[in-house]
């Protein structure tokens, strides 16, 4: 098998997958494998037009001297660096990483504080916990040093503080 018999038509077989499921995963409808496929056949993409640049590579030089192949080439390379760039949407990490910051800057402050943050008093916030079955011992106590090193329990204890307080009570 010679590299001619397979290389085009891995480019062509890796774009077709590559394509199908980067337009879905753009427009939010992938579901089962798309994500995964996209990924790995991403990286028989680049095997295969490595493959196919080997073949052609003469072809492929005359583009350097071509102004429009070369505008193209350079706002492709112009693209990849700016997407190297944070868009300072939130801590690195993404969503989740905010999320775990917020819980702990909650966990680490004073019921005392919770109870301003929930528009309650902190006999309501006390009752809250005492009802989510835990005790406090004083208002200058943190959800942290309660929950101890558990996270969920320390989310738990944040919900219950920051819900809105049930009508009559």
């Amino acid at each position: 098998m010679t590299l001619r018999s397979w290389a085009t038509p891995l480019v062509i077989a890796t774009f077709a997958v590559s394509g199908v499921t980067g337009i879905l995963m753009f427009l939010h409808a992938d579901s089962g494998l798309n994500k995964l496929a996209h990924e790995w056949i991403g990286l028989a993409m680049v095997a295969a037009v490595l493959a196919h640049l080997v073949l052609n590579w003469r072809a492929f030089t005359t583009y350097f001297r071509r102004p429009l192949a070369q505008v193209i080439m350079a706002a492709g390379l112009g693209v990849l660096g700016l997407s190297f760039i944070g868009l300072g949407s939130g801590p690195a990490g993404g969503p989740e990483a905010a999320i775990r910051a917020m819980a702990g800057a909650l966990g680490d402050a004073p019921v005392s504080e919770l109870a301003l943050l929930a528009h309650k008093d902190g006999a309501q916030v006390m009752a809250d916990l005492a009802a989510a079955g835990v005790t406090v011992t004083s208002a200058d106590q943190t959800l942290a040093a309660v929950a101890g090193d558990d996270a969920r329990r320390l989310t738990g204890l944040i919900v219950a503080v920051l819900a809105p307080a049930q009508p009559g009570g």
